[in-house]
This record gives structure tokens, C-alpha cells and sequence, in this order.
């Protein structure tokens, strides 16, 4: 799991969304317009996520910007976060949990904790 190392940026749920349709492979202005933000807020939530975790998710290519493995990384952690909170339970992670009701609660504790540490 990856963490952040500087908790004075604030990530929120906008920002881990945003970062998760990038790790499914939408582009900066595709992502910005599933979310409804203008794509300037983008480069903005990149920046913000860089400084938190402490390394770049992104580089320039001749195709454009994409994020880099640990950006994709990343993003998948935060689209089961995002999942959670907002009960999709389509998601693997969050539908792997109510299947598995025993140590359903377990995973959502765990779930919870990404959240807290991506978020503070």
C-alpha cells in the first residue's frame, strides 16, 4: 500500500477519482470532464498528489502525459477507495468483501484506513 509522506495537501474524493480514471487510462481532459471539472483542476490535483506521496505519477511522453506504473499503482488503490465510500459493490474489491461477509468487516476497516492516509 502506498502512503503519503507529506500530510499538509489534503487529498479528497474528487482528487482520488480523478487519479483512478487516469490509472483506467483516461486522459487528463477525459477524466476532467467525467468529474466535471475543468481540466486546469487537473494539473492542479497531479501536483497536489505528488507532493503528498513524495514522487511523480506522471511523465511527458510523445503521445502526452500519462502516469507512470507507481501513478497506475496508486490509482487503483484509490478506485477501491473511492468505491467504498461511495458503496459500488460492481468493484472487485468492494464486491470480493460482501462475498466474503466473515472478514467483510476486516476489509472495510482496512479500506477506511487507505482512505485516512490517503486523505490526512
Amino acid at each position: 500500500m502506498i502512503v503519503p509522506v507529506n500530510k499538509a495537501h489534503k487529498i479528497n474524493v474528487k482528487d482520488m477519482k480523478v487519479i483512478s480514471l487516469m490509472a483506467e487510462g483516461l486522459t487528463q481532459t477525459a477524466a476532467a470532464e467525467r468529474v466535471g471539472i475543468p481540466q486546469t483542476y487537473v494539473s492542479r490535483i497531479i501536483k497536489k498528489v505528488e507532493f503528498a506521496y513524495g514522487f511523480r505519477i506522471g511523465d511527458g511522453a510523445r503521445k502526452g502525459w500519462a502516469l507512470n506504473d507507481k501513478g497506475v499503482q496508486l490509482g487503483r488503490q484509490m478506485s477501491a477507495a473511492v468505491a467504498i465510500i461511495n458503496g459500488d459493490e460492481s468493484h472487485p474489491f468492494v464486491s470480493a468483501s460482501e462475498r466474503l461477509k466473515t472478514i467483510g468487516e476486516d476489509v472495510r476497516k482496512k479500506a477506511f484506513e487507505i482512505i485516512e492516509a490517503a486523505t490526512y
